[in-house]
């Protein structure tokens, strides 16, 4: 049977991007003219970005309307193209956790197929020290490198351009350095999806790559097809 998908529409460049890449891949997997079937919640992201990315109580009350409404609709699975919100979903009483194609979820089984061991992880700065992430796979052997200060500076400050469509190409340049530095020594976690965005962009093998906006696409697919 294959299952409803409900996706809450957040920032315009990320949904945007969440939303090409599912009808890119479901026509990929199916042909034709297909594009993946899904119900869109667009929301007013301003109602939850002022407080991102731990006022949990001030995030969690409209978060938690959104993914009742999105309930209310039949939906059996939900995408949330954020991956920083996943925390305060974490934290939401009363709703069912297996709704929600949870990014930190599927990585962790992409680490234990991979054995991967050494890997770091690029995003907000928030994301890049928070230990919420790590207690994901922290169980798994895995060794997460923590960028120095200034490198996540370069990093916040590049997905905050993307975000804002203001990237110059001397910022772009910068990363793409550093990118290139980190590329040739870890396996990276990219857990931002403004840089999920850069990187379709980027003609590069994602075989040194863990991309969780790309995994969650790919797992939304997957369960649109069963």
């Amino acid at each position: 049977m294959k299952h409803q998908l409900g996706i809450l529409g957040l920032g315009n460049r990320s949904t945007l991007y969440y939303l090409n890449s599912l009808n890119q891949h479901y026509n990929e997997l199916n042909g034709g003219y297909t594009t993946c079937p899904y119900l869109l919640l667009n929301v007013d992201f301003n109602t939850i970005n002022p407080f991102l990315p731990n006022q949990f109580q001030k995030i969690i009350p409209p978060l938690t309307k959104y993914i009742e409404q999105l309930i209310k609709l039949g939906v059996q699975k939900i995408l949330i193209p954020n991956i920083t919100l996943h925390e305060a979903l974490d934290k939401i009483d009363g709703v069912d956790k297996s709704l929600f194609i949870h990014p930190l979820h599927l990585l962790k089984k992409e680490i234990l197929l991979r054995k991967e061991k050494t890997t770091v992880l690029i995003g907000t700065r928030y994301s890049m020290n928070n230990p919420y992430f790590n207690s994901f796979i922290n169980n798994e052997g895995l060794q997460i490198y923590k960028l120095e200060s200034q490198d996540q500076l370069l990093v916040d400050e590049f997905r905050t351009a993307i975000y804002h469509n203001s990237e110059s190409e001397s910022l772009i340049n910068r990363f793409e350095s550093l990118l290139s530095k980190l590329e040739k020594q870890y396996t990276i976690i990219v857990a931002c999806t403004e840089i999920s965005a850069f990187y379709k962009t980027r003609k590069v093998n994602y075989k040194n790559t863990l991309d969780l906006a790309l995994m969650q696409i790919k797992e939304a697919v997957f369960q649109a097809n069963l």
